[in-house]
C-alpha cells in the first residue's frame, strides 16, 4: 500500500472517530451542566444519575485523545528510525536523532502530566458522585460507607501528589540537556559530556550523578525495569560553570569492559541511564538522559575529561552503621537492625485499636458485628507480624570471616543460625543492585566455585557502603589463615 493511499484511509478513518470524540464531549458537558442544575433544584437522584453519565461521557474522549497522541507520537518515531536504518544499517547510535546529532533532552512529558491529572479528576469525581448516592439514600451502614470512600480518598492523595510534583518540576525546572563527548559510548570507555542546567538549579553546590543499566521487560500490560548495574559520582561546585542559562556540569563515568550494549529487542531491552540530581529548597532538581551505549572502533576509549569523583570502596562511609571488629580469630561484620523493623511492628499493633474504632462507629448498636471486627483487626495484625518475624529470621545480619569459613549470620540480636562457606570456595565477592519499588538497593553476593552465591547482606542502601562492604569481606576473606 502506497504512502499516499495510507495516509487516505488513515484520514477516511479518523473522520467517524473525530466525530464520535466531539460529540461524547458535547454530551459530557451537556449532562454535567443538567446534573449541576439538578443538584440546585434538589433533585439529588436525577443528579447523581447525570453525573455519572457525564463522567462516562467525558472520560470516553480523554481517553481516545491520550491513546492517539501517544499513537501519533509512536508512529512518528517509528517512521524517522526507520529512515536513520536505512542510510546507517551499522550504527545503531545514529537511529535516534538526538543521538545522531550528540545531546539528549530531558523534559516532564506532557503526556504523562495529562493521565495524571485526569486520572486524579476522574478517581475524585466518581467519589463525590457516590457520596452523594449515599447522602441522598441514608442507611444504617451509611457512616461505614463513608469511611471506605474516605480510604479510597486518602489512596488518591498519592496520585494527587505526583500530578502536583510533575506539574511543579516541569514548570520550575523545563527542559535539561545533555551534550555529549562523543558518540556512542563503548564498553570500557567513558560516558563523558557536559550536563545543561536550567537557571532555577544555578545555585546548587553539588550535583549527585548516577549511571545505571536497565534491565527492560515489556509485558502486555505493565512494562518492569530492573537496574543490573550502577555507578555513582558527586560533582563539586567548584567544577561547574555558571551563567544566565544555568549551570553547567560536566560528567565522565566509566563503564564496565565487557558491559551489556543498548539494544531494543521486542520484549526485552538494555538501556542506559545517567541521572543527575541535586537537593535544593523546596523542589529537588532530577533529570534522566538515555545514552548510547555500543562498541565501536571509532569511540575514544580514554576520558576526554577529568573523570567524575567517585567514592573509593577501601573507606567505610562516614554515616554507616556497620559496626567491624577484628582479632586473631577473624573479623565480624556486625550489622544494625533493619530500618523497616520499627514500622513494620507498630504498624500491625496500631491495626487493632483502628479495628476497634472502627467497628464501634459502625457497629454502635452491634455487639456481635464490633467483636467481629475487632477479631479481623486482631488477625490481619497478626499475619503482618508473623511475616515480619519470617522477613527478621532469613535476613543477614551477622558475618563472621574465621580461619577456615565465612559465617552468614541470620536473625536478631545475634540470635539465629549460620551459613558456613569454606574461605577457599569463595571466588568473589560482589555488590550487586535490585530494584526496590522506585529506589535501587544492594546485596552483597558471595561466589563460590560451583556457581552458586549466597546472600551476606541485603537491602543496603548507599552504594557506596555497599562497595566497601563487599571490598572489606573479600579482603577479609583472602587474608592468609
Amino acid at each position: 500500500m502506497s504512502r499516499s493511499l495510507t495516509r487516505t484511509v488513515a484520514s477516511i478513518v479518523a473522520l467517524p472517530f473525530g466525530a464520535l470524540v466531539i460529540v461524547a464531549a458535547g454530551l459530557g458537558f451537556l449532562l454535567a451542566r443538567r446534573a449541576w442544575t439538578a443538584v440546585q433544584a434538589g433533585a439529588r437522584d436525577e443528579a447523581i444519575g447525570l453525573g455519572i453519565g457525564a463522567l462516562l461521557f467525558l472520560a470516553a474522549p480523554f481517553t481516545v485523545i491520550l491513546a492517539g497522541m501517544l499513537l501519533w507520537q509512536a508512529r512518528r518515531g517509528a517512521r524517522a528510525a526507520t529512515q536513520l536504518k536505512a542510510v546507517h544499517p551499522h550504527a545503531p547510535w545514529t537511529w535516534r536523532g538526538d543521538w545522531a546529532e550528540g545531546r539528549v533532552d530531558f523534559v516532564v512529558p506532557p503526556g504523562a502530566l495529562w493521565f495524571l491529572w485526569g486520572f486524579a479528576l476522574f478517581w475524585y469525581g466518581f467519589l463525590a458522585v457516590a457520596a452523594l448516592l449515599i447522602s441522598t439514600h441514608p442507611t444504617d451502614d451509611a457512616r461505614m460507607a463513608f469511611g471506605i470512600l474516605a480510604v479510597f480518598a486518602a489512596a488518591g492523595v498519592l496520585i494527587l501528589a505526583f500530578a502536583v510534583r510533575a506539574t511543579w518540576h516541569r514548570a520550575r525546572f523545563g527542559r535539561s540537556t545533555f551534550d555529549m563527548d562523543s558518540v556512542p559510548f563503548p564498553p570500557g570507555g567513558w560516558v563523558s559530556g557536559v550536563v545543561h542546567v536550567p537557571p532555577a538549579a544555578r545555585k546548587v553546590n553539588r550535583f549527585n550523578v548516577a549511571l545505571d543499566c536497565v534491565e527492560v521487560w515489556d509485558g502486555s500490560e505493565t512494562t518492569h525495569r530492573a537496574v543490573v548495574w550502577r555507578e555513582e559520582a558527586t560533582v563539586e561546585g567548584s567544577l561547574v560553570d555558571r551563567d544566565s542559562a544555568g549551570a553547567h556540569v560536566p560528567v565522565c563515568i566509566a563503564v564496565p569492559p565487557g558491559a551489556r550494549e543498548t539494544c531494543g529487542d521486542r520484549g526485552k531491552r538494555i538501556e542506559w541511564q545517567l541521572r543527575v540530581n541535586a537537593v535544593r529548597r523546596g523542589l529537588d532538581y532530577d533529570a534522566s538522559f538515555e545514552v548510547p551505549v555500543f562498541a565501536s572502533a571509532d569511540a575514544p576509549a580514554a576520558p576526554v575529561r577529568l573523570p567524575s569523583l567517585v567514592r573509593p570502596a577501601e573507606l567505610q562511609p562516614a554515616g554507616s552503621r556497620i559496626r567491624v571488629e577484628t582479632g586473631p580469630a577473624g573479623a565480624v561484620f556486625q550489622y544494625p537492625s533493619p530500618s523497616w523493623l520499627f514500622g513494620w511492628i507498630v504498624g500491625p499493633l496500631l491495626l487493632v485499636p483502628a479495628a476497634a474504632l472502627i467497628g464501634r462507629l459502625a457497629f454502635s448498636n452491634d455487639a456481635e458485628s464490633f467483636l467481629v471486627s475487632v477479631a479481623v483487626g486482631v488477625g490481619l495484625a497478626l499475619f503482618l507480624l508473623a511475616i515480619t518475624a519470617m522477613g527478621v529470621f532469613t535476613t543477614p545480619n551477622r558475618v563472621e570471616v574465621r580461619d577456615d569459613c565465612v559465617a552468614v549470620r541470620r536473625g536478631l540480636f545475634g540470635r539465629g543460625w549460620d551459613r558456613r562457606i569454606p574461605r577457599e570456595d569463595i571466588v568473589a565477592v560482589r555488590h550487586v543492585p535490585f530494584q526496590n519499588g522506585s529506589q535501587v538497593a544492594y546485596s552483597i553476593d558471595l561466589s563460590t566455585r560451583d556457581g552458586r552465591s549466597y546472600s551476606a547482606a541485603l537491602s543496603i542502601k548507599d552504594l557506596g557502603e555497599a562497595k566497601w562492604l563487599a571490598a572489606e569481606i573479600e579482603r577479609q576473606a583472602r587474608r592468609p589463615g
